[in-house]
């Protein structure tokens, strides 16, 4: 299962777009985010930034 299946299963819940998303970073997932979430802020985890 990939991250953007998995985003767009939880909209098709009825999830909405969160105002702010936080990842790892890995690009993969700031890139599912930014394409199921176009609105939402995607900003990284302090702890994996400072890692």
């Amino acid at each position: 299962m990939t991250v953007s299946y998995f985003i767009q299963d939880m909209r098709a819940r009825g999830l909405g777009d969160p105002l702010l998303v936080v990842s790892d970073g890995a690009p993969g997932v700031i890139k599912a985010i930014k394409t199921c979430f176009p609105r939402s802020i995607c900003q990284r985890c302090l702890a994996h930034r400072m890692a």
